[in-house]
């Protein structure tokens, strides 16, 4: 009987890992950096972007609350801005990736690291599975609800790696922070991370902040409230940003458009099957949740992950804008990003049920995993195209 040498098998799947991983690399760099530059050159002729938009914002001084503005602003006084321009937004999707497999490989610390490229590859090609055939199901006003993957937004494309390694902070806070001292070094990182993810979006903080608290009594009261400072430390670590978003929010709102509470008001008023869309953007987090649910109370990254998108989901359920800003759905980005971090921890399980060799499980995983990656080439090439983001 033949007998297959683990260590030359494992070698052989990180060879190949390692090759998708640069042809991933590549084909990012030449797709997003062709896009970018047509939503530069070509954004009020078919490839829609907000970038034109907040450079004006920049050029105005108007509604100034966005780093992004800024960014964009004194890239566009450069020679060739729209090349300039182009490469920074790519650089800012790559960085991303980068974040996120950092995150991965925390989550999965003995797992070969191009292996992991791949796992990190697969979280940024997601996207909401497409099902053209039924009707009423595959036909959206809006295509990209609670989609990881943005490129029509810059704000969002900035705020994505620096939100992603904010989450990775505050999970190696929970890892040891009951028994190990939180240093002033790590506070800052944190806290800056946070800050600077805020300065480019104000969305991510208000769910990640309530999330972060959930955790933060939960694990008091499991450990007896030991070690109680490190608990006070984390949580301070949050309030610069929170600050900083009522700042940003006080540029933001006028007397035409106000906060409001509503189920799904916003999501009803811009698409007629947001539920549906919604439960299509999170199949394959919801089916690894299926076969790990008991998970949720063992496993506290598992479980970050889960409650995130839960608190998310609520702001968006319940919170909205009125006025001429109620179809704008602002209060989808945050969910838009807590989707990408349910993935990213549906990614860590789905490689647990590798490792327990359930095979009907990841095979059943693995296939849907795939719909959402197709949905994802079908929506960037049709982009690509000059078609629609939303």
């Amino acid at each position: 009987m033949n007998h297959v040498n683990p260590i030359k098998q494992r070698s052989k799947y990180s060879n190949t890992c390692r090759v998708l991983t640069i042809i991933f690399f590549v084909l990012h760099c030449v797709m997003f950096i062709f896009l970018f530059h047509q939503q530069y050159y070509h954004g009020t002729n078919g490839f829609m972007s907000d970038m034109l938009m907040h450079i004006e914002f920049f050029k105005t001084g108007k509604n100034l609350y966005s780093l992004t503005y800024v960014c964009l602003g004194l890239l566009n006084m450069l020679p060739n801005p729209g090349d300039c321009i182009a490469v920074y937004q790519t650089a800012l999707l790559l960085l991303g990736v980068f974040a996120t497999k950092k995150l991965l490989q925390f989550l999965m610390p003995h797992k070969d690291k191009w292996i992991v490229w791949v796992y990190a590859w697969m979280c940024n090609m997601f996207f909401k599975i497409i099902i053209p055939l039924i009707p009423f199901v595959g036909t959206f006003r809006y295509e990209v609800i609670l989609n990881f993957n943005v490129y029509h937004n810059p704000t969002y494309i900035a705020m994505k790696p620096f939100a992603i390694l904010s989450v990775y902070y505050f999970l190696t806070f929970i890892k040891t922070y009951h028994t190990k001292r939180i240093s002033v070094k790590q506070w800052l990182i944190f806290t800056g991370l946070m800050l600077l993810t805020t300065a480019f979006k104000p969305n991510f903080i208000v769910g990640f902040s309530l999330a972060v608290l959930c955790v933060l009594i939960i694990d008091f009261f499991r450990h007896k409230g030991k070690n109680i400072l490190n608990y006070i430390i984390v949580g301070t670590a949050v309030l610069p940003s929170i600050g900083l978003t009522l700042f940003q929010q006080s540029k933001v709102f006028d007397n035409s458009s106000h906060l409001r509470i509503g189920f799904m008001t916003a999501l009803n008023a811009m698409n007629q099957y947001s539920l549906i869309t919604i439960f299509l953007s999170m199949v394959f987090p919801l089916a690894i949740l299926a076969y790990c649910f008991r998970d949720v109370v063992k496993d506290k990254f598992y479980a970050f992950g889960v409650l995130q998108m839960v608190t998310n989901l609520a702001i968006t359920f319940f919170v909205y804008e009125d006025g001429w800003r109620l179809n704008h759905g602002n209060f989808l980005w945050s969910s838009y990003f807590a989707v990408g971090i349910f993935c990213a921890v549906s990614m860590y399980k789905h490689n647990k049920l590798v490792e327990q060799n359930n095979k009907g499980a990841v095979i059943i995983t693995s296939a849907i995993l795939g719909a959402h990656v197709m949905g994802w080439l079908n929506y960037v090439f049709d982009l690509l195209n000059g078609g629609r983001p939303f």
